[in-house]
């Protein structure tokens, strides 16, 4: 079994720019690991903020030259001087053909109106077998 997992050492973070969508964490896939070309991917990161704000975080493949494809979107509200974790999730599927996707990262991009802090990042991505769909 082939699994991607990026878990940066305690104390990691990245700044965030006020209205700026910016990449905090990224892995790349072994779409060619001729297993599966499904994979589950979780992640999540901790924003923290001086000020009460509203954070916007998207997990988001990326596979140039197509645009980046939007897994899951969160948002959550950071009171004054707090943090909280935003936990996403998604599923990477072939495309129509059947085809493995290309090489792809996968990475959790965020947006926040006002400076804040995203800290300690972490994805995982596990490949899988398609599930058949029965109703039980």
């Amino acid at each position: 079994m082939s699994i991607a997992i990026y878990d940066p050492p305690p104390g990691g973070a990245a700044a965030l720019a006020p209205n700026v969508s910016q990449k905090v964490i990224g892995i790349r896939l072994n779409t060619g690991n001729n297993l599966s070309p499904f994979w589950v991917i979780t992640g999540k990161v901790v924003v923290a903020s001086t000020s009460a704000v509203s954070v916007r975080a998207q997990l988001v493949a990326v596979a140039p030259p197509a645009p980046p494809t939007v897994l899951d979107t969160s948002t959550a509200t950071i009171p004054a001087n707090g943090s909280e974790t935003i936990s996403l999730e998604g599923v990477l599927t072939p495309n129509a053909a059947g085809a493995a996707p290309p090489p792809t990262c996968v990475e959790i991009v965020c947006l926040s109106p006002s400076a804040a802090q995203a800290e300690l990042a972490r994805l995982i991505a596990v490949p899988v077998n398609p599930a058949i769909v029965v109703t039980c």
